[in-house]
């Protein structure tokens, strides 16, 4: 996988994501995701991984991501320190920064409602 330039989130720093970095490439209004699966070595993120989503308030969702078409779906309900956990839906491959940023943005539209419809 490229390179990843990881954006400092330290206001909003929440011990369940202390470091794991947000990709700043994936940036979008305010929305971002953050990687908790290997994005150094690339491993298995042809196949799927593990993310989370930042809301522009700071508040964060974890994210299980696979490859194809699917609906989203919640596995877990919101709690304390997160807005839920999403299974969710990658269109294509992840291999590029690019990929990444092609899925976040693809499921986003989906998490932005969600989070709405908690607020």
């Amino acid at each position: 996988m490229n390179e990843l330039t990881v954006a400092s989130f330290s206001d909003y720093d929440i011990s369940i994501y202390h470091g794991y970095p947000v990709i700043s490439a994936t940036a979008c209004n305010g929305w971002y995701f953050g990687a908790l699966s290997d994005s150094e070595t690339g491993a298995d993120l042809d196949a799927g991984g593990d993310g989370y989503v930042v809301a522009p308030d700071g508040s964060r969702a974890d994210l299980l991501w696979q490859i194809g078409f699917g609906d989203l779906t919640q596995v877990l309900p919101p709690d304390t320190e997160r807005w839920g956990v999403y299974a969710v839906w990658f269109p294509k491959p992840i291999t590029t920064v690019e990929d990444l940023v092609f899925g976040f943005r693809f499921v986003l539209p989906d998490l932005q409602k969600i989070h709405l419809d908690l607020a």
